[in-house]
């Protein structure tokens, strides 16, 4: 019965160690090597995969906060790209209605929206919000518009705009 044991042992451990996949120089046949976290860039060629949903990562931007007023009406938009792993929130109450979207809906929804803003650092305030009411295909005849943009690097652009003064 020991003899069967220790076969059956040996058998086992043989089998581990070529299951291991291990080869001359001690790495492991396989080994994935370690994922790196990036942020895209331009000279990495940012092309987004639209079909899977990779959309965020054409964008030259990595956080977009929209805030427009429109008397007791707003329309608010929260897009952070957070690190790969975008996040995105919408409040509207325009019209009436009181629409709060979060995660994949909100996503989904602005899928179609940021990718066509035409902006970068150099972009001024004055046409960000032209860029910004265009591509939301907002009413021109808001009270107040906030756009806050942060791209990759850093650099930074803020509008705002108060149609009451």
């Amino acid at each position: 019965m020991k003899k069967y044991n220790m076969a059956s042992l040996s058998i086992l451990i043989a089998l581990g160690l070529v299951g291991c996949g291990g080869t001359d120089d001690g790495t492991v046949e396989n080994e994935q090597p370690p994922m790196e976290e990036s942020t895209p860039t331009e000279d990495e060629g940012m092309a987004g995969d639209e079909t899977t949903g990779g959309w965020h990562e054409s964008l030259s931007f990595e956080e977009f906060q929209l805030d427009v007023e429109y008397g007791s009406e707003e329309y608010e938009v929260d897009y952070d790209y957070n690190n790969g792993n975008p996040e995105a929130e919408i409040q509207d109450t325009r019209g009436g209605s009181n629409i709060q979207v979060a995660g994949d809906e909100a996503l989904d929804q602005l899928a179609s929206i940021l990718p066509e803003l035409d902006i970068d650092e150099q972009t001024s305030p004055d046409e960000l919000v032209q860029a910004v009411v265009a591509a939301f295909d907002l009413d021109e005849t808001y009270d107040e518009i906030d756009v806050d943009v942060e791209f990759f690097n850093n650099e930074e652009i803020e509008a705002e705009e108060d149609q009451n003064q």
